[in-house]
């Protein structure tokens, strides 16, 4: 790379590399800087030979996965000449000025058609649409934003309800190129999961989040490529249908059958102490299963779990909602269960891997007859939680306080006290 001064004016300078000749017959490239200044100029030449390479690389690929990285390099090559990349045709009906400025800017270029800053400032490349498929897979990398502080299996668990949407479109319309995508396939997706509620007595839930994650994904793409796209998934959502109140194990349930003497030894220590930990917290189970030790505060007059987000060590963990922050007292089987836990230096068998802990004493209740009935689970131990202090008559904002929930109305002060926390969970704790 270099840069040469001619009459008083500088310009980027760069001989084509022997690989990339057969793609760019010229024997060098000549990009002008637009100033007069030598540090200028060189601050600006550095960008646009990456920029450059990542053109010619691209054209090297020559294949419809790499249009895209072409795309991208004229987009990064546009930003380094001080311009966005847009197509022509907004460029001609949004802003003549900015069109102008442009063909200045290229000078003698336009007549070396193989110029790259032509296609790149003049937004005339001829480039392939992105499948739906490497649509997806450019939208989880833009949004790495919304996935800061979680560990892998928190990753794995916002990646795969996307991915699944997206598989399920391309089952039904194939992996075509996601500017290609029409009402109609979005509304042939519509019908497909109606047959399903109708047919196989899917949830309106499940068909929802996958019309909603399509329409997010439709709609970054178009950010992205500042494209203004009509998203064909808009209004798509089916009406939500009628489904069953969430399972609560009863306390009689709980005393007679799941706390019975020897009902829970054949389940191992640690995912019998974190069933018996919920019990009498009903925090979620990714809440207990991704904590550290530290976060098992037993010492004081009140032993309490404090939920935290964490980051920056060995491990972190991202918080569901900002309002899942939350101190919760521990008394019971619950205090029982805690301390045991930190005697043997805090969840390690299951850490991070909440399905997996669920997975193993759902089948350990199934297999011993500790379900009250079909649709309860290990979460039931939550929804119980809420159900029974709501029977008790504790006051709505403990109530949210300790399931860690929005609190809807004005919030004035930080909130219940341990000791009142403690007061409430009292009234139902086993």
């Amino acid at each position: 790379m270099g840069v040469a001064c001619d009459r008083g004016r500088y310009y980027f300078v760069k001989r084509v590399p022997k690989r990339y000749q057969k793609f760019d017959p010229r024997s060098r490239v000549t990009i002008a800087l637009h100033t007069d200044s030598h540090e200028i100029a060189l601050t600006k030449a550095g960008p646009i030979e990456a920029q450059l390479i990542s053109y010619w690389e691209a054209l090297k690929a020559g294949n419809v996965e790499d249009a895209d990285a072409l795309a991208g390099a004229l987009r990064e090559l546009a930003y380094a000449s001080g311009f966005n990349y847009a197509p022509m045709e907004d460029l001609i009906s949004s802003n003549p000025r900015d069109l102008i400025d442009r063909l200045i800017k290229l000078e003698g270029a336009l007549e070396a058609k193989e110029d790259p800053l032509v296609p790149a400032l003049l937004g005339n490349a001829k480039i392939p649409p992105k499948r739906l498929s490497l649509a997806f897979e450019e939208y989880f990398d833009f949004t790495k934003d919304q996935r800061v502080g979680m560990n892998e299996e928190q990753v794995r668990k916002w990646r795969n309800p996307r991915l699944k949407a997206i598989n399920n479109l391309i089952a039904l319309v194939g992996d075509k190129p996601i500017l290609d995508m029409g009402r109609n396939d979005a509304k042939r997706l519509r019908e497909w999961w109606v047959d399903r509620l109708l047919n196989e007595g899917k949830s309106s839930v499940s068909a929802n989040k996958d019309i909603g994650h399509l329409a997010q994904i439709f709609q970054v793409y178009g950010l992205m490529h500042e494209l203004d796209l009509d998203n064909p998934f808009a209004g798509m959502r089916v009406k939500k249908t009628m489904t069953a109140p969430r399972a609560a194990f009863s306390p009689e349930w709980m005393r007679k059958e799941v706390l019975a003497q020897g009902a829970l030894d054949g389940l191992n220590d640690e995912a019998r102490d974190a069933f018996l930990f919920m019990i009498n917290t009903g925090v979620r189970p990714s809440e207990l299963i991704g904590s550290l030790p530290e976060h098992l505060m037993l010492e004081g007059p009140i032993p309490y779990f404090e939920i935290r987000a964490y980051q920056g060590g060995e491990y972190q963990r991202k918080l569901k909602t900002e309002h899942s922050a939350r101190d919760i007292p521990l008394t019971g089987v619950s205090l029982e269960a805690a301390q045991r836990l930190k005697d043997a230096g805090g969840v390690k068998r299951y850490f991070l891997n909440s399905d997996l802990w669920s997975n193993t004493v759902n089948k350990y209740l199934e297999e011993n007859g500790l379900r009250e009935s079909e649709r309860h689970t290990v979460y039931s131990l939550r929804h119980a939680f809420e159900e029974n202090l709501l029977e008790a008559g504790v006051d709505e904002r403990i109530r949210v306080e300790l399931m860690g929930h929005a609190y809807n109305r004005p919030k004035y002060g930080p909130g219940g006290s341990l000791e009142l926390k403690l007061q409430a969970i009292r009234k139902i704790a086993l």
